[in-house]
């Protein structure tokens, strides 16, 4: 291809470019306009992970150790703590002892997602803070316990 056709085809694509800048300045405005408002509504998000070991004290009476696992059912004690570990009781706890509740981050309540945040914005609040049983929450607790998540890691070899 010889430089007077790059050049010939270039001048057409600037033309075509032209003709249609209506098209491509509102496309490029749309595209600016949605990443300003996504910025403007998603906060970063920091992740930390740590491990809790939960060891049960079981009492050596039998001489079987897998028995008494057996008779106390092993799977239903730990979901009762990991539902502890994600309780409102430690939150509030944990809120109160930290004074998370002068926090301007946890002041804010629940984290919610950028859709929540646009609706916000436009005047529709979001509903109160309540846990599952319909008691309300204090902002700090339910922004506390809306960024701590509890589960289950994969059992290690010894």
């Amino acid at each position: 291809m010889s430089d007077q056709a790059v050049l010939q085809d270039a001048r057409r694509y600037l033309a075509m470019l032209h003709k249609r800048r209506a098209i491509v300045v509102t496309c490029l405005g749309v595209s600016l306009l949605v990443a300003v408002v996504y910025n403007y509504t998603t906060r970063p998000v920091y992740q930390a992970t740590t491990q809790i070991l939960i060891d049960r004290d079981t009492p050596n009476v039998l001489p079987n150790k897998e028995l008494v696992d057996l008779v106390q059912g092993g799977a239903d004690y730990y979901q009762t703590q990991y539902q502890l570990l994600a309780g409102r009781t430690l939150a509030e706890k944990v809120v109160e002892r930290l004074g998370l509740q002068k926090s301007p981050e946890l002041a804010t309540g629940p984290m919610m997602s950028p859709f929540e945040r646009v609706q916000r914005l436009f005047g529709r609040v979001p509903l109160s803070t309540v846990d599952p049983s319909g008691i309300p929450l204090s902002p700090a607790v339910a922004a506390f316990r809306s960024r701590v998540q509890v589960a289950r890691s994969p059992a290690r070899g010894s």
